[in-house]
């Protein structure tokens, strides 16, 4: 099968870090890739090019992309689900039949496009459980052409970079003795939560020759860190997508920590560091992205927080306990080997692609299967009230006033920044809020 795997830039961004490994580990027998890029071709360009994808462009002219799309039997474009036209009118003018999307933050098309889609993949069970409340979907209905295909982990180029925790902490030019913590991600304020700002005092109190290297800090988030006084007593890295390096930085850390504004669809740095055997604190996020604590279960693999002293106190509580520090990491791994693995991932897709191409239903064995988004449905509730503690009724009232200001503050700035399309997003989220607050 020829297939097109359509973005808007093979750049550094998770997205196209997906792509580009779906791209880099299918079977050429079955799937012939084609990677075009809607604006620039991106930083992952030379890592295509050494499997023998070239990247093309169509610098969102529809006419270019048409092109570019001929012979092509299936297009599977990787964009956030709402309504983007330019890939499904170039795909009429080229002829292609089949369209599939992965579907990053779980919005749905609405426009008369949705249809020409054979499938619509969400990356995680979350994003499945709230596309289906927001859209009035049972489950049955939900499977006719949608599916759960989880984002793909690199597991086995992450393992080969790995090195023993000493030895990446020297690479990095840490200290080997010191107890290390760690933060990888974008360079993007949104990536960052202020519950991960705000905990490192209490940490940098309690673990006095900790090291904290957090890598992605922008301008604002370095300027909170040096209002609580905690900015020299941490490493701020630039964003790297260079593998060894990244598999340095998970090595290095004894914990690593997590914390988004907007959640997470999936997060991809996560199950990185857990495939690597290190555990994860994170924060819940139930009004936006939440799949973090789809990927982190709570005192099996990792630790969930609410609060930026109980964020502080779980970190803590693994950097103090080896034994728990071995198990949780043990446990960690082994669900990225058995749920995120890229060459499992990537052959699930291809049966996709082959049921598509053959006209046949999409399969049913399919993983996750439909009793595990079931019983995912059923668990959710629980996962958001499963923390490292409860909160004391101040830290709760903290706790809301923090998300609240964090929230408003989010959404000022998108509004300024965008008001047609920060408008839409926020109609949508209230709309969703209301049919779940109705049920």
């Amino acid at each position: 099968m020829e297939v097109a795997v359509v973005c808007d830039s093979f750049s550094m961004g998770g997205t196209a870090k997906v792509a580009a490994t779906f791209i880099r580990h299918h079977d050429r027998s079955i799937v012939k890739p084609r990677a075009i890029a809607l604006t620039d071709p991106g930083s992952r360009r030379p890592e295509l090019e050494s499997v023998g994808v070239q990247v093309v462009t169509a610098r969102r002219d529809p006419a270019s992309l048409a092109r570019e799309l001929r012979g092509v039997d299936i297009v599977h474009v990787h964009r956030s689900g709402m309504a983007e036209p330019l890939v499904p009118e170039a795909c009429r003018a080229a002829g292609v039949k089949s369209v599939v999307e992965t579907n990053v933050f779980g919005w749905r098309d609405t426009s008369a496009d949705e249809r020409q889609f054979s499938a619509h993949l969400l990356v995680s069970k979350m994003c499945a459980l709230r596309y289906r409340e927001r859209n009035d979907m049972d489950l049955q209905t939900f499977r006719a052409r949608h599916r759960t295909l989880y984002n793909p982990v690199d597991i086995d180029v992450l393992r080969t970079a790995a090195s023993s925790s000493d030895d990446a902490r020297r690479v990095l030019g840490l200290d080997a003795a010191r107890p290390t913590v760690v933060r990888v991600g974008r360079d993007d304020d949104r990536k960052w939560g202020d519950i991960l700002v705000a905990m490192i005092p209490h940490v940098v109190r309690a673990v006095p020759d900790v090291q904290v290297v957090l890598v992605g800090t922008t301008k604002h988030r370095c300027a909170q860190l040096r209002r609580l006084g905690v900015l020299d007593a941490v490493r701020c890295v630039p964003t790297t997508d260079d593998g060894d390096r990244l598999a340095a930085l998970y090595c290095a850390a004894d914990v690593f920590v997590s914390a988004s504004s907007i959640g997470e669809s999936f997060g991809l740095a996560i199950a990185e560091a857990m495939a690597l055997g290190v555990p994860v604190v994170t924060s819940s996020t139930p009004w936006t992205d939440n799949a973090q604590v789809e990927l982190v279960d709570n005192g099996v693999n990792g630790w969930v927080a609410r609060h930026p002293v109980e964020y502080a106190e779980a970190v803590v509580d693994l950097l103090h306990s080896e034994g728990r520090r071995r198990s949780f990491g043990m446990a960690a791994a082994k669900k990225a080997e058995e749920t995120w693995h890229a060459v499992k991932l990537t052959r699930e897709l291809e049966r996709l692609y082959q049921a598509i191409e053959n006209g046949e239903t999409l399969p049913i064995d399919s993983s996750p299967s439909m009793s595990d988004e079931e019983t995912f449905g059923a668990e959710y509730p629980c996962r958001l009230d499963e923390t490292f503690r409860s909160l004391t009724a101040s830290e709760e009232r903290d706790a809301a006033r923090m998300v609240r200001r964090e929230r408003a503050t989010w959404m000022l700035r998108d509004l300024q920044a965008s008001p047609v399309r920060a408008g839409k997003i926020l109609a949508g989220l209230a709309l969703g809020r209301l049919k779940t607050a109705r049920r």
